[in-house]
């Protein structure tokens, strides 16, 4: 992927504590395709979300694809206070997943 889109900067990391890798509000764009569903049963899923929050720009996208559904992604979201996203869970054509696109404000 890498190799078709040079213009983009793609970055691995451990998203619960990436401060050393990831910069302040330097990302637009954060995909994430089953990091969440791994960590919903571990205490670090907290430390996910305040870390996207982190590295996020104002206005950048925390894009989730997900198992679970709309309402238990929303859920899972709502239960972790002092997150500044704002968020619209959609369930992709198939049904067997959620896309769900988050706005850092």
């Amino acid at each position: 992927m890498a190799r078709e889109h040079p213009e983009l900067t793609w970055e691995v990391a451990d998203l619960t504590d990436c401060k050393a890798q990831l910069l302040d509000g330097a990302y637009d764009v954060a995909l994430d395709k089953g990091t969440l569903d791994a960590l919903l049963c571990h205490p670090s899923l907290t430390e996910l979300f305040f870390e996207v929050n982190r590295f996020l720009a104002i206005g950048g996208s925390y894009i989730i694809i997900s198992v679970l559904t709309s309402a238990e992604l929303l859920d899972q979201i709502a239960q972790i206070s002092g997150l500044g996203f704002r968020g619209r869970a959609t369930p992709v054509q198939d049904g067997r997943f959620v896309l769900l696109s988050l706005i850092h404000i």
